[in-house]
């Protein structure tokens, strides 16, 4: 595979100025790849991005091209994979610690809201440059929300944010009696709520079950946290589960998490086997979105779905190839993020 790294450059530099996603944008010249949905591997040589953003069909290996669209992006043979969706992330405590001073050594006062505006500023390009376009956030404070909705309202929010109240309060205070709308072009949307399992003092499983019970009864989406994980605690918040979902009966999709409350910066992509880089894909791209009731937004590159993708300089599935390295990423058929140097 051509490493065009400087041409692809100014070609998406040059796109991004001119704001593609107003217009119909020709991606040409790249080596797609992206799950179907039976969850098969699709091959694809260029895609055509409506106005509004969205896929508006995928070209194959000889298919005939527009021939007078608005804009061409020519990915000069990179890779060309959807946007990661990671499905299990504490974002805002990650990017304050991004922006923490490493010396401190005592707590430090609690963060003003211009001091979360910077940490989420400075996490988003983190994410991007790791491919990663969309995430859960489990356990959102009204604070979090807050810095989302302001990022939303100036244009600043880079990434899709599913989130999951860190309890009831914030639940309904953020929401209300539902979960809200997809806000922002399906950037942000608060699912549920999170139900941690561990803590000081433990919560009983009585309590585990009203907190469950309450979101259930407006048809929030419900994690339980599982922390720690022993054969026990997992037994009986299983039967809970199952018992409350026999009274919340429909798609629920609530679920059992084992991630621990404090999660690094993910690294998908980082140092994979291709014999597993299919699995990635799902898991990182249709599995998540699944989970997060987000299946018709994103996950995939398919016609009618957010035109997130990520370009590369090597073919993840290609069993010789290094691991892939983003060269852009990209929301809404706009680049939001660029490597600075292609790989040696």
């Amino acid at each position: 595979m051509k490493r065009e790294f400087a041409a692809l450059g100014l070609l998406a530099g040059a796109l991004l100025g001119a704001h593609p996603a107003a217009a119909d944008t020709l991606v040409d010249h790249v080596h797609g790849r992206t799950l179907d949905a039976q969850g098969h591997v699709e091959r694809f040589t260029g895609m055509v991005i409506a106005p509004d953003g969205r896929v508006a069909r995928l070209l194959h290996e000889g298919e005939e091209r527009p021939t007078r669209p608005d804009y061409v992006l020519d990915g000069h043979d990179a890779a060309l994979i959807p946007g990661l969706v990671v499905s299990h992330l504490r974002l805002m405590p990650l990017a304050l610690d991004s922006i923490a001073p490493p010396q401190a050594k005592r707590p430090l006062p609690p963060p003003r809201p211009e001091d979360r505006d910077l940490a989420l500023a400075s996490i988003q390009p983190r994410l991007l440059a790791q491919g990663i376009t969309a995430v859960a956030d489990m356990g959102t404070t009204i604070e979090d929300w807050q810095t989302y909705r302001r990022a939303g309202d100036l244009g600043q929010l880079n990434i899709r944010i599913v989130s999951f109240a860190d309890s009831i309060a914030n639940m309904v205070l953020i929401a209300g009696s539902g979960p809200t709308p997809w806000l922002y072009e399906d950037r942000l949307r608060l699912n549920g709520l999170l139900v941690d399992t561990g803590g000081s003092p433990k919560p009983s499983i009585i309590q585990i079950k009203n907190r469950i019970s309450r979101a259930g009864m407006d048809h929030f989406q419900v994690v339980v946290r599982l922390e720690p994980v022993t054969p026990s605690r997992t037994d009986e918040v299983t039967k809970a589960m199952a018992e409350l979902a026999e009274t919340y009966q429909g798609d629920r999709r609530w679920t059992v998490a084992t991630a621990p409350a404090s999660l690094p910066l993910p690294t998908p992509l980082a140092g994979l086997p291709a014999t597993v880089r299919t699995q990635t894909l799902d898991s990182y791209g249709p599995a998540a979105a699944q989970g997060l009731f987000a299946e018709t937004r994103f996950g995939r590159v398919a016609k009618g779905f957010w035109a997130d993708f990520v370009l590369l300089d090597a073919d993840p599935l290609d069993v010789n190839a290094l691991a892939p390295r983003p060269l852009s990423t990209w929301i809404a058929g706009r680049m939001v993020w660029q490597a600075e140097t292609p790989r040696p």
